[in-house]
């Protein structure tokens, strides 16, 4: 979440800075760089759900 918001802001407050500059700023990759300018929202992590026998586990 927070590399979201990071990239979310140097995007806002460099319009023009390209992807490949913004991943290389962070250390991130261009496709992460990409997808969080994409999303709206930050990422979730959500868990999926399994059920042994008769328990729940999450």
């Amino acid at each position: 979440m927070k590399d979201w918001i990071t990239i979310r802001n140097l995007k806002k407050r460099n319009p023009r800075m390209g992807t490949r500059k913004i991943a290389k700023k962070l250390g991130l990759s261009r496709n992460t760089v990409k997808n969080a300018l994409k999303s709206e929202n930050p990422p979730e992590y959500k868990r999926e759900t399994y059920i042994v026998g008769t328990t729940i586990i999450l």
